[in-house]
């Protein structure tokens, strides 16, 4: 029993100088070249394009076209009326130009009756309450143009 006990003991000592050694007189792998890298990354990407690629279409229910003289003041009225309503808006800067801005609204479908009658008109105090995330949300494409002076 003894030499069973001291055989495990000896055990660990033993089997740290046998991978240290091994680990110490072995020889580096040599460096890979970037260039190897460049098909899998493009395969990468290449997937995560077809992953994020948004599989939502607005239909014309949830789209609002508005005019303003000034696009920034108009963009600013619209996510703040959105944010009231318990929603977010995002800019999209490939659709946006110097003539008119695009926004996607994603917000409670029970508040989008209430947002598309009125985008720009946040009243006073208007707020309400934050729920969970198990609620049913939309989109609501939001196009602003500018308005000939």
């Amino acid at each position: 029993m003894i030499i069973v006990i001291v055989f495990f003991a000896m055990a660990i000592p033993i089997a740290c100088v046998v991978l240290g050694a091994q680990s110490y007189f072995q020889k580096p792998a040599p460096p890979i070249d970037p260039a190897a890298f460049a098909p899998l990354q493009k395969s990468l990407e290449d997937i995560a394009d077809k992953s994020f690629e948004s599989k939502t279409s607005l239909s014309s229910d949830h789209s609002v076209n508005l005019t303003a003289t000034r696009l920034d003041e108009a963009q600013k009225k619209v996510e703040a009326r959105a944010s009231a309503l318990g929603g977010i808006a995002l800019r999209s800067e490939s659709q946006s130009g110097a003539d008119k801005i695009h926004l996607l609204v994603q917000m409670p479908e029970n508040q989008v009756k209430t947002f598309t009658s009125a985008p720009m008109e946040a009243k006073p105090g208007e707020s309400i309450p934050a729920k969970g995330d198990d609620q049913a949300r939309t989109l609501i494409d939001v196009v602003i143009k500018k308005q000939a002076e």
